[in-house]
C-alpha cells in the first residue's frame, strides 16, 4: 500500500505489497465489500483485515489519512481528532458499553510510503444500518425495535458525556441484527474545551 495527495491506496497487482505487520502478525489489507470507493472516507480509511489461518475472523481497520509527522496545522488536528476517536471508544468500553458501540482490539502506528499514521483495528461488521434497510424488508415492530436500540445508545452515550454528532446510518453498523455506533471521529466530550472544531470545520452531515 502507499500513500499519496492525502489518501491511503492499495497496491494494485501485486498483494505482497499490502501486508502489514500488525501487533507481530503479518496481514493482508484488502477493499470493504460495498465499503467506500478506494476505501476511503473524509478523514479515515477502512479496509478489510484478511487472516490466513481459516480460523481467527476477519477484523476492519481504520488509518487515520493524515501522518503524524505533518506541518499542515489542519492536518494535525485531522490527527488529534481521530485520537479523539480512539479516546471516545475507550471510553464507552470502560462504561460497560462494549455492546452498544464497536469495541477497538487494538490501536498503533502503521509505516506507509516512510510516513507514520495511526490506526485502529475493529471487528468487521456485516455493514451499516442503511445497507442493512436496502437489503431488508424490515416490519414495523423490528423498526421500531432498531430505532429503540440506537436512541438508547446514544442516551447511554450522553450521560457519559460524549456528543456523537454525527448521526447517520452509515455511522451505524450492524453485526447480524445487532445495531452497534461506530465512527465517533466528530464527538465532543462535554465540559472539554477543544480547539478541533474552530475555523472552517463542518461538525455533523448537512
Amino acid at each position: 500500500m502507499h500513500y499519496e495527495n492525502g489518501k491511503i491506496w492499495l497496491t494494485r497487482g501485486n498483494r505482497h505489497k499490502n501486508y502489514l505487520k500488525i501487533d507481530g502478525y503479518d496481514r493482508e489489507l484488502v477493499y470493504l465489500e460495498n465499503g467506500p470507493p478506494g476505501g476511503g472516507g473524509g478523514n479515515s480509511s477502512v479496509f478489510r483485515v484478511v487472516t490466513d489461518d481459516g480460523y481467527t475472523p476477519d477484523y476492519a481497520i481504520k488509518i487515520c489519512n493524515y501522518p503524524e509527522d505533518s506541518r499542515d496545522g489542519r492536518d494535525l488536528r485531522r490527527v488529534r481528532r481521530f485520537e479523539h476517536e480512539i479516546e471516545a471508544n475507550i471510553r464507552a468500553v470502560k462504561a460497560s458499553l462494549e455492546s452498544k458501540v464497536i469495541q477497538l482490539i487494538t490501536d498503533g502506528r502503521l509505516q506507509i510510503s516512510k510516513r507514520t499514521f495511526r490506526y485502529f483495528l475493529m471487528p468487521k461488521a456485516d455493514g451499516n444500518l442503511g445497507q442493512h434497510l436496502d437489503r431488508e424488508e424490515l416490519g414495523v415492530p423490528a423498526k421500531l425495535l432498531l430505532c429503540r436500540n440506537i436512541f438508547e445508545t446514544v442516551n447511554q452515550l450522553h450521560k457519559i458525556d460524549i456528543y456523537h454528532r454525527d448521526i447517520k446510518p452509515g455511522n451505524f453498523m450492524m453485526f447480524g441484527n445487532t445495531v452497534k455506533v461506530g465512527d465517533l471521529g466528530l464527538c465532543a466530550f462535554r465540559d472539554e474545551e477543544s480547539d478541533l472544531d474552530r475555523g472552517d470545520w463542518h461538525i455533523g452531515p448537512f
